[in-house]
């Protein structure tokens, strides 16, 4: 194996209120970002789990950072000290835990120049879900410094409720990243056998009035009463640091009444797991609870509250149930079904265990943590050139997303445009899930060996009766053929784009209504909605194609909607902007190669935004388009989930490369002119030059478009950004350059 790392130390400072919740939450992300070359020091409150900290190599700074003071000048007193700790300090980045240290970190990070900031907000707490006097006059004026502070630096989050809030507050949507809470170690917390004896409901939390508790209570009395054999159980203690505390007393009075059994702080949470039939958390909010994410993990079935943070856990119905927060009586119902039926809490805790080694491991959390940071920091890629699939993160992504597919779907696909990048990840994908899969190509002459379990099928899109053929046994069609975009879109394309891309369509749809298809996906193009705008487009706006290829594709996505409205058929749209991944020579592979010869200028920094979307995204945003009802006859945008500037894949690129990141940059006047030179030779040559302004305009131009609606209401989780994608590109690109 050839390795080619850059490495350069920097100082990593974690600010966390509580030594209990680094140890429980980031204590293996810290020691992770260590081995990485970090010099890592963690400022919090120490009371039992300094030494913890300290075993583990970490630099341990004892800061007291009260988590309930309200006091003014106290507050101010701890705002200045972590004024002072970040002058002393000097850190390269500052990851802020909580509401707290990100509200008084974000001040102190400007005033002490720290040059890159990560604020995590864990959830919105009592703030955002209690009514009380205190929380009414303290809400708008968090909001408003939430709205303020995090326009600089990344906003972290872990479930879409809050980034939405966040934009709602006025955040920058390029300033917030999600990644799903803390992660599980899927070593420590792994299915057991249930117990003998009566079922035991666990409530693991600390006890708060808005973690549920309250409604916990009530529905175990209600089930007492009607005579349900079951022991309901606490497991956690009060925070007096916390106004939504539930007092000692009246958890004493629930024991003295029978109905509840207080086992107080468990250390050993696998062992509670094992010990226990069901995991209960009716949470009025949480940001991504991990004791649902280890009950998971442990192949326990869950009820939580359909709240934000707990619903990104539980999908209703299939690893547990969400029921209405605040609401006792129906928290009572979802628990008596899975105390009844053992055979159903077995089936949900097996689809539990899955959802957590495709979506919450530990691995996954920090690899994807740690990669923000040297986005943050600028620091280098650790590319590793070896024979098969080069990106270990990107591989085991996509083996978890295949075995959470695997045995749910029985598909029989018929694939159009399989020959092309999309198509032919697509049909692999399929094929490793348990599908069976017919493709349709337009000549099978090429040198291309179709699996042996693929079928294939001949005949092309203004060849009605080919088509209805090659339909015929299917269920599900995949419609990816059409004429792609072309660099130079000329006015005598106009007609190439409107017979294949809107004729063409029409035939494969009226196949498929006529042959009794019961899905149909159809992969469109953000192009439909126009390009080059600093405003992140969704499917809401009201953006327009400008593009003769761009207006092709929308007429047929009106086609295809409008039949299946009428038809009864099950239609999606996909739009989606640049496809990449290894195997695709496109766009990213010139500007790779041209980087690699430095033939690629040094790019400015011209703050744009530009998204695209790696082809395994691409694959799972088309298996949760046919095969979740909430789909039919929606369009759906699908991207990475963040958007990339051209210095950022510049930067990137290089250090993938090996190459050393130019300090300069040419200005972007110089640019200009060289685009206008462009313009005169395409003008002597009568023919467009690849270098002109418009290339010069899209390059620095944003293209910046949301995926938030695929990912809230089908559940859409990007497997792989371009940073963890991209040590397989670097590996492909040298093998077919060679």
């Amino acid at each position: 194996m050839e390795r080619k790392t850059v490495r350069q130390r920097k100082k990593l400072l974690f600010v966390v209120t509580e030594d209990w919740y680094f140890v429980s939450h980031r204590l293996p992300l810290a020691v992770a970002a260590k081995n990485k070359g970090y010099d890592v020091s963690v400022a919090t409150r120490v009371r039992e789990y300094g030494d913890v900290i300290r075993d583990a190599g970490l630099r341990l700074i004892p800061f007291e950072l009260s988590r309930g003071g309200i006091n003014p000048l106290q507050e101010l007193w701890t705002l200045l000290r972590l004024i002072f700790l970040y002058m002393r300090e000097r850190p390269n980045i500052v990851h802020h835990v909580a509401m707290k240290p990100v509200l008084y970190g974000s001040i102190a990070v400007r005033v002490a120049r720290v040059p890159h900031v990560v604020n995590a907000l864990t959830g919105m707490g009592w703030l955002f879900t209690s009514g009380a006097g205190a929380a009414r006059w303290l809400k708008p004026i968090v909001g408003w410094g939430l709205t303020y502070l995090l326009r600089s630096g990344v906003a972290l989050v872990q479930n879409h409720d809050d980034a939405q809030l966040l934009v709602q507050l006025g955040v920058p949507e390029a300033r917030i990243r999600r990644i799903a809470g803390s992660g599980v170690n899927l070593q420590s917390f792994f299915p057991q056998p249930e117990p003998s004896g009566v079922p035991v409901v666990v409530l693991p939390a600390r006890l708060l009035w808005d973690k549920g508790v309250g409604e916990f209570a009530i529905a175990a009395r209600l089930l007492r009463q009607q005579g349900v054999a079951a022991r309901f159980v606490f497991a956690g203690e009060p925070d007096k640091d916390n106004p939504s505390s539930v007092s000692g007393d009246q958890i004493f009075q629930w024991d003295e009444e029978g109905i509840i059994e207080h086992l107080g702080w468990v250390q050993n949470m696998p062992k509670l797991l094992g010990e226990s039939h069901i995991v209960c958390l009716p949470s009025y909010r949480e940001g991504l609870p991990k004791s649902l994410i280890e009950a998971a993990a442990a192949g326990r079935p869950i009820v939580t509250s359909d709240a934000p943070g707990c619903r990104e856990i539980v999908r209703h119905g299939d690893n547990g149930f969400l029921v209405p927060p605040r609401n006792a009586e129906a928290l009572a119902e979802a628990l008596l079904q899975l105390i009844r039926d053992s055979s159903l809490r077995q089936r949900m805790g097996e689809r539990g265990r899955i959802i957590a080694e495709n979506e919450f491991s530990l691995e996954m959390i920090i690899q994807q943590t740690i990669m923000l940071y040297e986005e943050a920091t600028g620091r280098s890629l650790e590319i590793s050139s070896r024979d098969g699939m080069a990106g270990s993160l990107l591989y085991k992504n996509r083996q978890r997303s295949i075995q959470y597919h695997r045995g749910k779907l029985r598909l029989r696909a018929l694939v159009t445009g399989a020959g092309g990048f999309i198509g032919g990840n697509l049909v692999e994908a399929l094929l490793q899930m348990g599908c069976s899969v017919r493709v349709l190509v337009r000549d099978n002459s090429s040198q291309r060996t179709w699996p042996q379990d693929v079928e294939v099928a001949v005949g092309k899109l203004q060849d009605f009766n080919s088509i209805n053929k090659a339909m015929l046994g299917s269920d599900t069609v995949f419609h990816l053929a059409g004429k792609g975009h072309e660099m130079f879109d000329m006015e005598d394309l106009d007609n190439t784009y409107h017979k294949v891309n809107v004729d063409g369509t029409r035939n494969v749809i009226e196949s498929a209504v006529q042959c009794g298809i019961k899905r149909f996906v159809f992969f469109s193009s953000v192009k439909t909605m126009g390009e080059d705008t600093s405003e992140c487009f969704s499917e809401s706006s009201t953006g327009q194609p400008v593009t003769r290829y761009g207006k092709s594709k929308l007429d047929a996505e009106e086609l295809v909607i409008d039949y299946g409205r009428r038809a009864g058929l099950h239609t999606v749209c996909l739009r989606l902007p640049l496809v990449y991944g290894a195997g695709n020579a496109g766009n990213l592979l010139r500007m790779i190669d041209a980087i690699d010869r430095g033939l690629f200028p040094p790019f400015p920094d011209v703050k744009n935004l530009r998204s695209m979307v790696h082809v395994s995204n691409v694959v799972e945003a088309a298996i949760l388009a046919a095969t979740t009802a909430r789909a039919d006859g929606q369009r759906y945008i699908v991207t990475d989930g963040v958007p990339y500037s051209t210095r950022e894949l510049y930067e990137w690129i290089c250090i993938g490369l090996g190459k050393q990141v130019p300090v300069w940059h040419i200005p972007i006047g110089t640019l200009k002119i060289l685009g206008l030179v462009g313009d005169l030779v395409g003008y002597v040559q009568r023919k467009r030059c690849i270098f002109d302004s418009l290339a010069i305009d899209k390059l620095i131009g944003s293209a910046w478009y949301s995926s938030d609606r695929i990912s809230s209401e089908l559940g859409y989780n990007p497997l792989v950004s371009f940073s963890d994608a991209l040590p397989d590109l670097i590996s492909w690109y040298r093998k077919v350059r060679v």
